[in-house]
């Protein structure tokens, strides 16, 4: 029994055998855990994205059960989100329209043992047709606290020499607690 060289097909198929053989190799040891590794990351980014949404639920219904306390009245309603939505809804109304905004007092608050008043103070500026519409859409829409008083004056501004009109209005927000 002699042992004859190889032939060039023979060679061919021996390199086409080493190579699907090294190929099958490379293919278990390198790429194979790549891909499980990356489908494992891909799993745990959504896991994560799910689990920032649900903190994004939370805070969005913690801030929803807030402000349901405070339209029903309860008690322990923060005065400082009654400025946020009173500042809200009237820059909300204003925008577009001839009224500014011109001066937010400082929230005034009064309390005794059976009661608490917290009062807003805030003056705009605008033609009487339109502060008319803004006191009348707050009397009607806006129902955590109430008008109690509105003073409208005229002041001259010294840059222009023009009047303009003000109106000062106060909302009382009365707690019985």
């Amino acid at each position: 029994m002699t042992f004859n060289s190889p032939t060039y097909r023979e060679k061919l198929m021996l390199s086409i055998a080493g190579f699907l053989f090294l190929s099958i190799l490379a293919y278990k040891q390198s790429i194979k855990g790549t891909l499980v590794i990356y489908k494992e990351c891909e799993r745990l980014e959504s896991e994560l994205s799910m689990q920032n949404e649900i903190e994004d639920q939370i805070n969005f219904y913690q801030n929803a059960l807030q402000n349901q306390n405070m339209f029903a009245g309860i008690k322990n309603t923060d005065d400082r989100l009654l400025q946020k939505v009173l500042l809200d809804e009237i820059a909300a109304y204003c925008k577009g329209k001839p009224i500014e905004l011109s001066n937010y007092k400082v929230p005034h608050l009064y309390g005794e043992e059976k009661f608490s008043v917290n009062t807003q103070i805030f003056t705009v500026k605008g033609d009487y047709q339109s502060l008319l519409k803004l006191i009348y859409y707050l009397e009607r829409n806006f129902d955590l606290s109430r008008i109690s008083s509105v003073s409208f004056y005229r002041q001259k501004d010294r840059k222009t020499g023009k009047n303009n009109l003000y109106a000062t209005i106060y909302l009382q927000k009365i707690s019985v607690t």
